[in-house]
């Protein structure tokens, strides 16, 4: 419960450090004892955004692959139907079980910039071995309609590959530890 916390505290931290930030998916999840991944995608509202994959090997120096770009005008409409739908809005985070317990975890965290307001969700699975695809493995997430869209369109976006950007800084990927 305490990574829970401290990942939330991070993620508020985080999401009030970007202005016009609108957008911010944070998915960590694990397969095993020894390999986690990271996936962190930011939104700014003028359509900028930053994609990181991160895998860390226990034995092994994490490797880092960061996407940057502008999504276009169309792209960002579409997002923007998508957040502004009202059953996302007034979507509650499900309850959470004890995740990163487990060996093999899966978690989602989505910051949505409202305003003056910020919508936080969390989404969660520790459910034996499972392939490792976006949103596959979460059950509080696949029982969740209203996510559907996001997590359709977090899937086009974490599969370009033309906008791999050698230089960029990692700015928003947590590096998670194991206790």
């Amino acid at each position: 419960m305490r990574r829970i916390a401290e990942l939330m505290f991070t993620l508020l931290l985080m999401s009030s450090a970007y202005g016009q930030q609108l957008l911010l998916m944070q998915r960590t999840w694990a397969q095993n004892q020894t390999t986690e991944s990271s996936d962190c995608l930011q939104v700014e509202s003028d359509g900028a955004y930053h994609f990181e994959h991160t895998m860390m090997d226990l034995w092994q120096p994490g490797r880092r692959e960061i996407h940057a770009g502008k999504l276009s005008d169309d792209e960002m409409k579409q997002l923007r139907e998508i957040l502004d739908n009202p059953s996302l809005q007034s979507l509650a985070t499900p309850t959470l079980g004890n995740g990163f317990m487990a060996p093999d975890f899966d978690f989602l965290w989505v910051t949505i910039n409202r305003g003056n307001d910020a919508q936080h969700l969390v989404f969660e699975s520790a459910a034996g071995p499972h392939k490792s695809s976006a949103g596959s493995r979460i059950p509080s997430l696949s029982q969740t309609p209203a996510m559907s869209p996001l997590m359709n369109w977090y899937k086009q976006i974490s599969k370009r590959k033309n906008d791999i950007d050698k230089k960029a800084t990692p700015t928003c990927s947590l590096n998670i530890r194991r206790q």
